[in-house]
């Protein structure tokens, strides 16, 4: 009898705990709990932060703070940046993107420690940057580690020998003959449809040939001849889609690489996919070409010749070295290529787009040009030193508009601490350049363009130059010295014969197009010779 009574109350029992579940009460009551701790998840999570972490915007789910900074503004990320380090009243911001913390510095003490610490110079590893280099992390911009180093310091010393980073009447000449061809351009005696029509020249796009003329000839021993530049500005057109492609945190896809499989074209990063084809087939070709010529007991031309003989010597010495790959040295010209085609050209557009604001500007440095140079010749990069207006614009322009605002982030390669807080190891570090350059506690007034803040009382140039257009430390550009020639060149012989005029409205003296840089948008001149 108990044998039967048991094995009944149990069904019973369980059948009465079926019905209760199965009650609507009871759903209502399990779906609430189960809201109720999923909320209290992501509330853990959204404010859990290491220890003496920055203060900053809460970690949302998927994109983490990617979300608010796309609220406060989804174009530009560095004014949303400046947004939230209001609203937390800090100077030092702690935010996360995805899973990736990070820590953005707006003070100038904080900015110039972390550019010269080794343990802050990392890169992130994210899906846009293996993009761009065929799936590897190659080249000098978005490497780390100690084959980027060897690459850097093999790249920096053979360079120089054939002008890069410092006088030498070569380059010197190869600068001069491409002024002397876009001069030429300006006056009608020779036509680039591309860039101009009559007396009107698309003054953002028209120097990207010429800087990347000089430049190649130094790294591939050859400048394509004027009227033969149509390569030139289809890698132009290309490196400033790349730039357009992302922003400076690599955008969604690089949060979120899942992304890609879905919408490649939405997100970017078949964009960057694109970039990568008329860059390489150019680099590659010219790799190409040297090797077959290559002489290993011949003196090198240009670095090209350099990297291949070095290249020769470690398959001859059976060293296996990872740094003198063809895929390095596809990469070093890549990223070669889309310094001179994409920020310093962006440099110089930014400069004239700033100068058809003020014509008060050209005007001084047009009498600067006459009292020093004159026009029976030249200027010359040995008239820089005794013109300290000319060479105060370009710097008062590079400190208006920021091309690169929020420079590269680096990565921390260890637990360490800035600015008072922890920093956890693998951390994106963020130096808000365009914070710094327009501070009005350092520069008083930095909306107005005022190339007088660097001269002295006496009108002679100040020795020190507090603003970061080419970061610093160890991730200092590469190209600092050669644009800052190629920059105070172009300015100075230009307005020794024309004169910059707008030919409509223009835009705000900092327009640009948003991306992963700032981008300068179309802007049209109208180049009048003077008198």
């Amino acid at each position: 009898m108990l044998e039967t009574l048991v094995p009944l109350r149990l069904e019973r029992v369980v059948s009465a705990a079926a019905a209760a579940t199965a009650s609507p009460a009871f759903t209502a009551l399990a779906v609430t709990a189960a809201l109720v701790l999923l909320v209290l998840r992501l509330y853990r999570q959204a404010y859990q932060k290491p220890e003496n972490f920055p203060p900053g915007p809460p970690r949302l789910p998927i994109w983490g703070s990617y979300w608010l900074m796309l609220w406060e503004d989804y174009r530009f990320m560095h004014k949303s940046l400046l947004t939230l380090a209001e609203r937390y009243k800090t100077k030092v911001l702690g935010f996360y993107l995805g899973d990736f913390p990070c820590v953005m510095l707006k003070d100038y003490e904080d900015i110039k420690e972390m550019q010269s610490r080794s343990d802050l110079i990392g890169r992130a590893d994210v899906i846009v940057a293996r993009e761009r280099s065929l799936g590897q992390r190659n080249g000098v911009i978005f490497s780390d580690g100690p084959q980027w180093s060897e690459l850097r310091r093999f790249l920096l010393r053979h360079i120089r020998d054939f002008g890069w980073g410092r006088r030498f009447p070569a380059t010197e000449e190869i600068m001069q003959q491409e002024l002397a061809d876009a001069t030429a351009l300006l006056r009608g005696e020779w036509d680039d449809e591309e860039v101009k029509r009559g007396d009107r020249v698309l003054i953002s796009h028209m120097f990207p040939p010429y800087a990347m003329n000089a430049m190649w000839a130094m790294f591939g021993h050859a400048r394509l001849p004027r009227g033969q530049h149509a390569p030139w500005h289809r890698i132009h057109r290309s490196v400033n889609k790349f730039f357009r492609a992302t922003d400076p945190s690599g955008s969604a896809v690089s949060l979120t690489p899942w992304l890609r499989f879905l919408t490649p074209r939405r997100f970017g990063l078949q964009d960057v996919t694109d970039f990568n084809v008329p860059i390489r087939d150019f680099v590659q070709r010219a790799i190409r070409e040297h090797r077959e010529a290559l002489d290993v007991g011949s003196e090198a031309r240009d670095f090209l010749d350099k990297f291949l003989q070095r290249q020769k010597e470690a398959e001859a010495g059976a060293e296996g070295n990872p740094v003198f790959t063809d895929e390095q040295l596809l990469l070093t010209g890549v990223d070669m290529l889309t310094a001179s085609s994409g920020a310093l050209s962006g440099s110089i557009a930014f400069l004239w787009q700033q100068l058809l604001h003020h014509p008060e500007v050209q005007a001084r440095v047009q009498a600067e040009v006459d009292a020093v140079v004159g026009r029976s010749r030249v200027p010359t990069l040995d008239d820089r030193v005794n013109m300290p207006y000319s060479e105060a614009t370009v710097r008062e322009s590079m400190r208006r508009v920021t091309m690169a605002p929020l420079s590269i982030a680096h990565v921390a390669l260890e637990d360490t601490t800035i600015g008072g807080y922890s920093i956890p190891k693998g951390t994106l570090l963020y130096p808000h350049l365009h914070a710094i350059h327009m501070d009005p506690e350092i520069w008083g007034d930095p909306e107005n363009f005022r190339p007088e803040r660097f001269l002295e009382a006496d009108g002679s140039l100040k020795k020190k130059d507090i603003t970061f257009p080419f970061g610093g430390g160890k991730r200092l550009c590469l190209g600092e010295t050669y644009s800052r020639h190629l920059m105070f060149l172009i300015l100075t012989h230009v307005l020794q014969n024309f004169t910059l005029l707008p030919t409509g409205p223009l835009p705000p003296v900092d327009h640009a197009l948003h991306g992963f840089a700032l981008v300068p948008d179309e802007l049209w001149a109208r180049v009048v010779p003077r008198p």
